[in-house]
Protein backbone atom coordinates (compact mmCIF):
# COMPACT_ATOMS: atom_id res chain seq x y z
CA UNK A 1 0.00 0.00 0.00
CA UNK A 2 1.32 3.51 -0.27
CA UNK A 3 1.98 5.69 2.36
CA UNK A 4 -0.87 7.66 1.72
CA UNK A 5 -3.02 4.35 1.89
CA UNK A 6 -1.58 3.30 4.88
CA UNK A 7 -2.15 6.37 6.32
CA UNK A 8 -5.84 6.15 5.59
CA UNK A 9 -5.67 2.64 6.68
CA UNK A 10 -4.60 3.65 10.08
CA UNK A 11 -7.53 5.51 10.40
CA UNK A 12 -9.79 3.46 12.30
CA UNK A 13 -13.19 4.86 12.55
CA UNK A 14 -13.96 6.97 9.68
CA UNK A 15 -17.59 7.68 10.32
CA UNK A 16 -17.69 5.25 13.17
CA UNK A 17 -17.73 6.16 16.99
CA UNK A 18 -13.95 5.11 17.61
CA UNK A 19 -11.59 8.69 18.50
CA UNK A 20 -9.31 9.43 15.79
CA UNK A 21 -5.96 8.89 16.16
CA UNK A 22 -4.68 12.41 14.92
CA UNK A 23 -6.21 15.69 13.33
CA UNK A 24 -3.16 14.85 10.41
CA UNK A 25 -4.51 11.74 9.45
CA UNK A 26 -8.45 13.24 9.29
CA UNK A 27 -7.09 15.96 6.91
CA UNK A 28 -5.72 12.81 4.86
CA UNK A 29 -8.60 10.73 4.64
CA UNK A 30 -10.53 14.03 3.82
CA UNK A 31 -7.82 15.11 1.19
CA UNK A 32 -7.93 12.07 -0.81
CA UNK A 33 -11.43 10.96 -0.30
CA UNK A 34 -10.18 7.11 -0.34
CA UNK A 35 -9.89 4.58 1.91
CA UNK A 36 -8.25 1.41 0.69
CA UNK A 37 -9.56 -0.94 3.75
CA UNK A 38 -12.59 -2.14 4.96
CA UNK A 39 -14.33 0.96 7.20
CA UNK A 40 -17.12 0.33 9.42
CA UNK A 41 -19.96 2.91 9.37
CA UNK A 42 -22.05 3.21 12.73
CA UNK A 43 -25.02 4.86 12.73
CA UNK A 44 -25.16 5.77 16.17
CA UNK A 45 -22.54 8.54 15.51
CA UNK A 46 -23.66 11.36 12.55
CA UNK A 47 -23.25 14.77 12.20
CA UNK A 48 -26.65 15.36 13.37
CA UNK A 49 -28.12 16.13 16.83
CA UNK A 50 -31.33 13.74 16.29
CA UNK A 51 -31.22 10.86 17.75
CA UNK A 52 -30.48 7.97 16.37
CA UNK A 53 -32.30 4.68 16.79
CA UNK A 54 -32.81 2.63 13.46
CA UNK A 55 -29.39 1.46 13.97
CA UNK A 56 -29.66 -1.97 12.52
CA UNK A 57 -29.23 -1.81 8.27
CA UNK A 58 -31.53 -3.63 5.97
CA UNK A 59 -30.26 -2.36 2.29
CA UNK A 60 -27.27 -0.18 0.99
CA UNK A 61 -26.84 1.81 -2.14
CA UNK A 62 -23.89 3.06 -3.98
CA UNK A 63 -23.28 6.28 -6.24
CA UNK A 64 -20.14 7.99 -7.58
CA UNK A 65 -18.54 8.90 -4.36
CA UNK A 66 -21.69 8.55 -2.45
CA UNK A 67 -23.66 6.09 -0.45
CA UNK A 68 -27.07 5.80 1.17
CA UNK A 69 -27.69 3.16 4.27
CA UNK A 70 -31.76 2.03 4.90
CA UNK A 71 -32.53 1.32 8.60
CA UNK A 72 -34.08 -1.71 9.51
CA UNK A 73 -37.28 0.24 10.61
CA UNK A 74 -37.48 2.88 6.97
CA UNK A 75 -34.86 5.43 8.33
CA UNK A 76 -32.58 6.62 5.35
CA UNK A 77 -29.06 7.83 5.75
CA UNK A 78 -26.08 9.22 3.42
CA UNK A 79 -23.27 10.42 3.63
CA UNK A 80 -20.24 11.24 0.72
CA UNK A 81 -20.12 14.03 -1.85
CA UNK A 82 -22.46 16.51 -1.90
CA UNK A 83 -21.55 19.20 -4.53
CA UNK A 84 -25.20 18.78 -6.11
CA UNK A 85 -27.25 17.99 -3.22
CA UNK A 86 -27.02 14.15 -4.22
CA UNK A 87 -26.61 13.26 -0.48
CA UNK A 88 -30.63 15.09 0.18
CA UNK A 89 -29.65 16.83 3.54
CA UNK A 90 -30.87 19.92 2.68
CA UNK A 91 -27.79 21.92 2.28
CA UNK A 92 -24.90 22.28 -0.55
CA UNK A 93 -21.25 20.85 0.63
CA UNK A 94 -18.18 18.61 -0.42
CA UNK A 95 -18.76 15.97 1.67
CA UNK A 96 -21.12 15.00 4.43
CA UNK A 97 -18.54 12.94 6.19
CA UNK A 98 -21.01 10.69 8.65
CA UNK A 99 -24.58 9.58 8.19
CA UNK A 100 -27.40 12.36 7.27
CA UNK A 101 -30.66 11.93 7.27
CA UNK A 102 -32.68 12.18 4.40
CA UNK A 103 -34.50 15.62 4.82
CA UNK A 104 -37.73 15.75 3.10
CA UNK A 105 -39.24 12.69 2.99
CA UNK A 106 -42.45 13.58 4.46
CA UNK A 107 -46.22 13.79 4.02
CA UNK A 108 -45.99 17.78 3.54
CA UNK A 109 -42.91 17.89 1.33
CA UNK A 110 -44.59 18.97 -1.38
CA UNK A 111 -44.82 22.17 0.36
CA UNK A 112 -41.39 22.56 0.88
CA UNK A 113 -40.32 26.35 -0.09
CA UNK A 114 -38.45 29.34 1.52
CA UNK A 115 -40.33 29.55 4.61
CA UNK A 116 -41.20 26.58 4.79
CA UNK A 117 -38.09 24.44 5.22
CA UNK A 118 -37.56 20.33 4.67
CA UNK A 119 -39.56 18.49 7.31
CA UNK A 120 -38.00 15.45 9.10
CA UNK A 121 -38.71 11.92 7.66
CA UNK A 122 -42.00 10.84 8.82
CA UNK A 123 -42.80 7.88 7.25
CA UNK A 124 -41.18 4.77 6.76
CA UNK A 125 -38.55 4.24 3.79
CA UNK A 126 -38.60 0.83 1.53
CA UNK A 127 -36.06 1.11 -0.79
CA UNK A 128 -33.64 3.13 -2.01
CA UNK A 129 -32.07 4.08 -5.25
CA UNK A 130 -28.88 6.63 -6.38
CA UNK A 131 -27.82 7.42 -9.86
CA UNK A 132 -24.83 9.63 -10.60
CA UNK A 133 -26.05 12.67 -8.68
CA UNK A 134 -28.76 11.99 -7.62
CA UNK A 135 -31.44 9.55 -5.46
CA UNK A 136 -34.83 8.36 -5.35
CA UNK A 137 -36.86 7.00 -1.69
CA UNK A 138 -39.55 4.56 -1.88
CA UNK A 139 -42.27 4.49 0.61
CA UNK A 140 -45.34 3.08 1.05
CA UNK A 141 -47.67 5.42 -0.62
CA UNK A 142 -44.56 7.70 -2.27
CA UNK A 143 -41.96 8.24 -4.64
CA UNK A 144 -39.12 10.94 -3.60
CA UNK A 145 -36.38 11.83 -5.60
CA UNK A 146 -33.57 15.18 -4.65
CA UNK A 147 -29.87 15.95 -6.53
CA UNK A 148 -29.11 17.04 -9.90
CA UNK A 149 -31.84 17.91 -12.08
CA UNK A 150 -30.53 19.16 -15.52
CA UNK A 151 -31.41 16.17 -17.45
CA UNK A 152 -35.01 15.55 -16.05
CA UNK A 153 -33.41 12.61 -13.69
CA UNK A 154 -35.95 14.01 -10.50
CA UNK A 155 -38.77 13.09 -12.77
CA UNK A 156 -40.98 16.21 -12.02
CA UNK A 157 -40.75 20.01 -12.48
CA UNK A 158 -38.13 22.15 -11.00
CA UNK A 159 -36.96 25.98 -11.12
CA UNK A 160 -33.77 25.16 -10.40
CA UNK A 161 -30.96 22.76 -11.45
CA UNK A 162 -31.44 20.98 -8.63
CA UNK A 163 -32.69 19.90 -5.30
CA UNK A 164 -31.32 19.50 -1.70
CA UNK A 165 -34.09 17.84 0.21
CA UNK A 166 -35.98 15.15 -1.03
CA UNK A 167 -39.61 16.25 -2.71
CA UNK A 168 -42.50 13.90 -4.01
CA UNK A 169 -42.63 12.29 -7.86
CA UNK A 170 -46.55 12.45 -8.38
CA UNK A 171 -47.79 8.99 -9.88
CA UNK A 172 -51.57 8.19 -9.43
CA UNK A 173 -50.62 4.67 -9.19
CA UNK A 174 -49.03 2.17 -6.14
CA UNK A 175 -45.76 1.96 -6.97
CA UNK A 176 -43.94 -1.35 -6.26
CA UNK A 177 -40.33 -1.15 -7.04
CA UNK A 178 -37.62 1.77 -8.19
CA UNK A 179 -34.65 2.00 -10.09
CA UNK A 180 -32.08 4.48 -11.03
CA UNK A 181 -29.42 4.92 -14.15
CA UNK A 182 -26.72 7.56 -14.70
CA UNK A 183 -29.11 10.55 -15.32
CA UNK A 184 -32.09 8.61 -15.53
CA UNK A 185 -34.85 7.00 -13.47
CA UNK A 186 -37.57 4.16 -13.49
CA UNK A 187 -40.27 2.28 -11.60
CA UNK A 188 -42.45 -0.57 -11.52
CA UNK A 189 -46.23 -0.02 -10.15
CA UNK A 190 -48.59 -2.69 -8.86
CA UNK A 191 -50.48 -2.58 -11.74
CA UNK A 192 -47.11 -4.14 -13.17
CA UNK A 193 -46.63 -0.93 -15.60
CA UNK A 194 -43.19 0.90 -16.01
CA UNK A 195 -42.23 5.08 -16.28
CA UNK A 196 -38.94 5.79 -17.19
CA UNK A 197 -37.94 9.37 -17.09
CA UNK A 198 -34.68 11.33 -17.98
CA UNK A 199 -32.07 12.18 -19.93
CA UNK A 200 -32.96 11.22 -23.77
CA UNK A 201 -36.35 9.95 -22.67
CA UNK A 202 -40.20 11.33 -21.99
CA UNK A 203 -41.97 11.39 -19.07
Amino acid sequence: ATPVGNAISNLIGWATGVDQQTQETWEIAKKYSFLDDWTKVDLRRTGTATKITDSRVKQVACGPGFMAILGEEGTLFTMGLNNRGQCGTGSISNNVWTPEPVRGLSVSSSTIGMQNPAAEQDQPIIQVALGFQHGYALSSSQVFSWGKATRGQLGRELDSDQETWARPIVIEEGVVQIASGHHHGALLTDSHEVYIWGKNMGR
